[in-house]
């Protein structure tokens, strides 16, 4: 549960407005890639979302993680993830190689740690005023 609790403060802070910020939305940083959002689900309790970069104009989204984000319980966890390749220090994604649930959703949760950390160093942030996208609709 504790990389659950710290990918939602991470995400809260990549993310601060994420009851209002637009159902898709861009963040550009000098240093990176655009980090595209899109809002999939909101209700009251949860969030569902995705980020990703995009690669090859559009087309092929690397790496693209579905992110349930619990308000209530304040986790986050992964639902889904695709890579193109495979991740080096994790052995998800790898052909031929089947992990038990458990050990999947533990290594794909650490994954989405150090992207996220990764992406907030790297000056990424969905605020408000920032962000390419257009408002939430509600």
């Amino acid at each position: 549960m504790a990389i659950y609790e710290a990918n939602y403060r991470r995400l809260k802070h990549l993310i601060p407005a994420l009851t209002q910020i637009a159902d898709r939305a861009i963040s550009t940083s000098s240093d990176d890639l655009d980090l595209h959002l899109q809002i999939e689900d909101r209700s009251t309790y949860t969030t569902i979302l995705t980020l990703t970069y995009l690669f090859d104009d559009g087309s092929v989204a690397d790496p693209a993680a579905r992110i349930r984000i619990y308000h209530d319980a304040r986790v986050a966890e992964v639902e889904a993830c695709r890579f193109r390749q495979p991740l080096p220090f994790t052995r998800i994604a790898r052909p031929g190689v089947k992990l038990p649930v458990l050990e999947w959703k533990w290594e794909i949760n650490v994954f989405l740690e150090k992207w996220l950390l990764y992406c907030i160093e790297q000056g990424h942030l969905f605020d408000l005023e920032s962000v390419i996208g257009q408002p939430a609709a509600g």
